[in-house]
């Protein structure tokens, strides 16, 4: 054991200091030397300390915002399937979170979200069109009970515009009406919405 009495308190604290130094040299080389055994220990600390992992991580996180921004763009590009895979998870998992942060998204970027959709329904139009005639035969109840609630929620705004439509393709809707009547032998056929 060593006498610590006549050692002053710079010496001792420069003593630590290379004992943390010589670990810390030990430490890098043991996990160049053994990069499977210091994973091994390092999922098994993650899965049995999950609260300090958690806290650590939004703590460097504050501290590093930059440097983890960085790194996760970095980690985006070499790794597409897990990133799908988590955001996957996350999207199933919290669907409360998900509904308001798009609710929010619309809110602060509404024309940018306007403006994309537009231009992807002009670069997809059949693409879009064969999603919906699908989503149309497997989903009739939801499709009847949504054109419902909309038609009660928007029923003047509809109703002026199907009046100002007819009256700007009135010539075009008597045509067709007379071309219907004349292929159905003069029967009109009504079917029930």
């Amino acid at each position: 054991m060593i006498d610590i009495s006549n050692i002053s308190s710079e010496e001792l604290a420069a003593k630590e200091l290379a004992r943390k130094a010589r670990k810390a040299e030990y430490y890098k080389k043991y996990c160049k030397e053994n990069p499977e055994k210091v994973a091994e220990r390092n999922k098994r600390w993650v899965k049995a300390n999950p609260e300090k992992l958690a806290e650590y991580n939004k703590k460097y996180y504050k501290e590093n915002r930059e440097k983890s921004a960085e790194y996760y763009k970095k980690y985006c590009k070499k790794n597409p399937e897990k990133v799908a895979e988590r955001n996957r998870r996350w999207v199933k998992a919290n669907p409360e979170k998900l509904a308001e942060r798009n609710k929010r998204y619309y809110e602060e970027n509404r024309e940018k979200v306007v403006e994309y959709n537009k231009k992807y329904y002009e670069e997809n139009r059949e693409k879009v069109a064969e999603y919906y005639k699908k989503y149309c035969k497997e989903n009739p109840e939801k499709l009847a009970e949504r054109n419902k609630r909309y038609y009660k929620e928007n029923r003047e705004k509809i109703l002026f515009q199907m009046k100002k439509y007819y009256e700007e393709n009135r010539e075009k809707i008597l045509l067709q009406m007379k071309k219907y009547y004349e292929e159905n032998n003069g029967k009109v056929i009504f079917k029930n919405r």
